[in-house]
């Protein structure tokens, strides 16, 4: 149950509009809501909050029974606080669409803080194009790391990598010595990879990673790394180890 939970908590933590618009702006965001059903009990809903203040509802389901909502984080479009830091780092012009207060009201749920995000006046209609969104977390039995990413309106090449024994080079202090790699559309796995030599696009990878100027991985490395044109669509990326350490969940997008 842990494993959901923390699952669910981090979906959002990387969520981005990926097309082919020239404005460095996200049109869509991952957002949480705690809702309660006919019979009082708390739930929570996942998906996608665009910017015109519309909400896709992508997932709904019970709260776990050790976790209290608060009264006021029900009904709200919500984000992590890592995710507000993973939203920061892109930049304010990715982020112009959204207003998220760090140093404001925020609800701990669990063991993590939930934000409030809102619509700013000056919203764009326009979806953004992102090259690349990044979160780092621990991951290990029973804790996964996820990261959602949305690719709009047509088919794009996109690199997935989630770093462990090449976190090592940045000093890193425990980084996950062997961590895998699950792609999910939907509801539906897409791809599995647990060291990236051993993937079809391997004999492609460096060509990617130098065209978005991402840092090689090591040959033989025990990361893991998936290159592939997707189809438009919601997808998540699952990082998970049988051994606990830090991994770095990346997202590229190829020109």
């Amino acid at each position: 149950m842990k494993t959901i939970l923390v699952s669910f908590l981090l979906t959002c933590a990387v969520a981005a509009a990926l097309s082919a618009a020239p404005v460095l702006r996200l049109a869509h965001v991952g957002v949480a809501r705690f809702v309660v059903d006919t019979s009082g009990r708390d739930q929570i809903e996942r998906g996608w909050l665009n910017a015109q203040g519309g909400f896709e509802r992508e997932s709904i389901e019970a709260v776990l029974s050790t976790v209290t909502v608060p009264p006021g984080a029900r009904n709200r479009f919500l984000v992590t606080r890592e995710m507000a830091g993973a939203y920061r780092r892109l930049g304010p012009v990715a982020m112009a669409n959204f207003i998220v207060d760090d140093a404001g009201e925020f609800f701990v749920l669990g063991a993590r803080d939930y934000l409030p995000i809102t619509i700013s006046p000056a919203s764009q209609a326009g979806a953004g194009r992102v090259p690349n969104l990044s979160t780092r977390g621990r991951v290990g039995p029973g804790l996964a790391l996820i990261g959602g990413f949305v690719v709009l309106d047509q088919p794009r090449t996109v690199l997935v990598r989630v770093v462990g024994p090449g976190l090592a080079a940045f000093e890193v202090v425990s980084p996950a010595p062997d961590p895998s790699l699950t792609l999910f559309r939907g509801d539906e796995v897409h791809h599995r990879n647990d060291n990236w030599g051993d993937d079809a696009s391997a004999a492609v990878m460096a060509d990617a990673e130098a065209q978005v100027g991402a840092f090689p991985l090591e040959a033989g490395s025990k990361d893991a790394a998936y290159l592939a044109t997707l189809p438009a669509g919601a997808y998540t990326v699952q990082a998970s180890s049988s051994v606990v350490g830090e991994v770095l969940i990346e997202v590229y997008l190829l020109p």
